[in-house]
């Protein structure tokens, strides 16, 4: 999924990141009991699983704008260079 976007970022709320992940996802992974069914439960997950993916070299950041909430991902290089320059990263 980061590796369709050419800046290495992706930003959208809780239910539009496991739209995404559906998509990718196989049919017996998306049966798992484990498996998301809801954005509010893509969303806990989301911050359970954060230093996991922080250690791969994806950082997650949650943020809420007005009545969104918006789920960042990325490449931890690009996340910081955004967040060095004080603004906010531009997304595709």
């Amino acid at each position: 999924m980061m590796q369709e976007t050419p800046s290495g970022m992706w930003s959208g709320t809780a239910n539009e990141l496991l739209a995404k992940l559906v998509f990718h996802a196989s049919e017996d992974i998306r049966r798992m009991s484990i498996w998301p069914r809801t954005a509010a439960s893509m969303s806990n997950n989301m911050d359970r699983v954060a230093p996991l993916i922080r250690s791969k070299g994806i950082e997650c950041a949650k943020k809420r704008t007005g009545k969104a909430r918006l789920i960042t991902l990325a490449r931890i290089n690009d996340y910081a260079e955004a967040k060095a320059k004080n603004a906010p990263p531009s997304y595709p």
